[in-house]
């Protein structure tokens, strides 16, 4: 019983962490519709704010993802040098003091530029941890549900981003309320974690973690202890050869199209496509993640309990239907126009439902490819997701520069196809089971054992 309520201690700290750096990286994206309050309650002066101009708010909406892609590698060698527990500390520490001081940053464009590269940089380690978490703490049998609710911080951060801004916009506090607040709170988090966490479970909690499992019902020994705690190298040349590897990236790459577009864009398209007002938007947009949220854990436990097909046919046919859902629910959206709001905003709910059911879907194959190396994984899914919000706000410049319906209508038109090609590569590449990347070492071993 203790060692259950530790796990799943760890599994909501570190989800709200995840969730707050997720925030702290969206607060800009609906902060940038608000008015100009009276900024004296803060010590600011209204004077000292910068007017930026839509190119330079485009490369503000940018940096993050500039950040995400440079702290890919830094967040995984970090990890494995120092461990998750100092790793995850040291970037919400930077995220989070980023944040407080984004008010501040914002009278001039490239202290703007700095804070927001910190905020991505820190969104890389919480992909780390997303990957290690459930592979460190998790079952055999309750992987799939680890997997449901850590990812589910891409839509949390968001939940709790969208409408505290509109609150903050729309109060005498003003939008500069919002980044004090997240900012101190992210600190606070990220203290408790560093607490918390461990690198490695205690024995109690490895007991109760070979007990639940079904590979082994023998008592465990010293040398496994040695052994799941040793390190082990990765190929990189052949993970890269690997037909799987490349389908999961596909996958992530239609995915985070489809994700990014509303995640960026989504209040803006709230606002001056369906001509719903900013209080209204902040509550509209946030909305669809509420739901995605429950979806999202619901169908963990659906995938552990599901065990009368393969792992190969539950997961692919999982994430192939997940995402053909967003196909028709984007193809409405070319379909309706602002006369229907409700109905549009309705298929733009059961979108982002979907894509967080995807998204689902590519963790949990993820897991099964990547086994001890899933956290490998888990960052080159974030790097395409980062470069993706890189290119997208300049894509999305290009083709709805004025915002007007006809425009969205090509982006969407746009997104269909790309989610449509995106998972039909996904279905034929990828091979639900142990990569041969991940076998290598294993082998080695087996091998120097009979000579």
């Amino acid at each position: 019983m203790a060692a259950n309520a530790l796990r799943y201690a760890i599994l909501v700290l570190s989800l709200v962490l995840s969730s707050l750096l997720t925030a702290n990286t969206i607060l800009f994206n609906f902060t940038v519709i608000c008015e100009t309050p009276d900024l004296e309650f803060w010590g600011l002066s209204p004077d000292a704010l910068q007017e930026f101009t839509s190119s330079e708010e485009s490369w503000i909406l940018a940096m993050v993802a500039v950040g995400g892609v440079a702290g890919t590698l830094p967040a995984i060698q970090m990890t494995d040098l120092l461990g998750l527990r100092i790793s995850f500390a040291a970037f919400g520490l930077i995220s989070g003091i980023a944040t407080f001081l984004m008010p501040l940053a914002l009278t001039n464009f490239y202290y703007a530029l700095v804070a927001r590269f910190c905020q991505g940089l820190s969104m890389a380690c919480a992909s780390v941890a997303g990957g290690m978490i459930p592979s460190t703490w998790g079952t055999l049998k309750d992987r799939n549900v680890f997997v449901s609710i850590l990812t589910c911080f891409y839509q949390i951060g968001p939940f709790l981003a969208m409408p505290s801004s509109a609150f903050f916009c729309s109060s005498s506090l003003g939008w500069p309320g919002v980044y004090y607040f997240f900012g101190g709170m992210t600190v606070i988090v990220t203290a408790i974690f560093f607490l918390v966490y461990r690198n490695q479970p205690p024995q109690v909690v490895r007991n109760s973690q070979r007990i639940a499992s079904t590979s082994s019902i023998l008592p465990i020994t010293k040398e496994e202890v040695c052994d799941e705690t040793k390190k082990e190298t990765i190929s990189y040349p052949t993970m890269l050869a690997s037909r799987s590897f490349w389908g999961l990236m596909i996958s992530g790459f239609g995915d985070s199209v489809g994700f990014q577009l509303f995640i960026l864009y989504g209040p803006t398209y709230l606002n001056k496509v369906l001509n719903f007002e900013v209080a209204h938007t902040g509550l509209l947009a946030a909305l669809p993640y509420l739901l995605s949220i429950g979806c999202k854990s619901l169908s963990g436990i659906l995938l552990d309990k599901i065990t009368c097909i393969g792992d190969h046919l539950r997961i692919i046919s999982f994430t192939f239907g997940s995402q053909m859902i967003s196909v028709v629910c984007v193809f409405m959206l070319t379909v309706l126009s602002h006369d229907t709001p409700r109905l549009t905003q309705s298929f733009y709910t059961l979108n982002i439902i979907a894509s967080g059911l995807h998204h689902v879907g590519v963790m949990s194959g993820s897991q099964i490819i990547g086994q001890q190396h899933m956290h490998i994984l888990s960052s080159s899914i974030a790097a395409v997701d980062s470069l993706v919000s890189l290119f997208l706000p300049r894509l999305v410049t290009v083709i709805a520069p004025n915002h007007t319906n006809t425009e969205w209508t090509m982006v969407f038109y746009m997104i269909v196809g790309v989610l449509i090609i995106t998972n039909v590569f996904f279905a034929l590449l990828t091979k639900v089971k142990p990569a041969e990347w991940t076998q290598k070492q294993k082998t080695v071993q087996t091998e120097k054992t009979v000579q």
